[in-house]
């Protein structure tokens, strides 16, 4: 997995040789705004982007601008469940 070259999602490819980026990430509901997580990443140097995934929003969060955390803000876990429980109850 690694990041976009623009402002667009990451990626997967097969790396030929090794790599810093990793294809291991998590998605987390964490208690901090979106101005709060954005801080943290400019004050680190580190990428981060807020996306679409499907029905709800992430922040596409990279320690160290190689490994990847799906960061969600209480509002964004809020869509998330509420489009996870539809997709549920279609089953």
């Amino acid at each position: 997995m690694f990041p976009d070259a623009g402002r667009g999602q990451a990626n997967f490819r097969a790396a030929p040789a090794p790599s810093a980026f990793t294809a291991t990430h998590a998605a987390l509901s964490i208690d901090r705004s979106a101005g709060e997580i954005f801080s943290v990443a400019r004050r680190e140097g580190w990428r981060a982007l807020e996306l679409p995934r499907g029905p709800n929003n992430v922040i596409e969060f990279w320690i160290e601008n190689a490994v990847m955390l799906e960061l969600l803000t209480p509002a964004m876990a809020r869509d998330y469940v509420t489009a996870m429980g539809k997709i549920a109850n279609r089953r």
